[in-house]
């Protein structure tokens, strides 16, 4: 599904402006996490509430999201939220 989505469609938020990355990051799918960073590596940019989708994998302790998200990325380990955190500290 993901490779036949149009880019848009990936970038589209729900009710809640959550971006599908950051429903994946949420609920820890990493395959499909994996799969549409691939597909639309500006599905990375995507925040809701400041935060992007490792900081919302990180509060979720989804370690392969983390992983997926951080090797697809690796600067945005260090990109901070709308209260200056870094995706670290919401892992603590």
């Amino acid at each position: 599904l993901v490779d036949k989505a149009p880019e848009e469609a990936v970038l589209i938020a729900d009710n809640s402006d959550r971006s599908v990355l950051l429903i994946a990051a949420e609920m820890g799918f990493h395959e499909i996490a994996a799969a549409l960073v691939q597909r639309v590596p500006d599905s990375l940019k995507w925040r809701r509430k400041g935060m992007s989708a490792l900081h919302v994998a990180a509060m979720h302790n989804h370690v392969r999201v983390i992983d997926c998200l951080a090797q697809a990325a690796p600067a945005c380990i260090l990109d901070r939220d709308g209260k200056n955190c870094i995706p670290l500290h919401h892992a603590a």
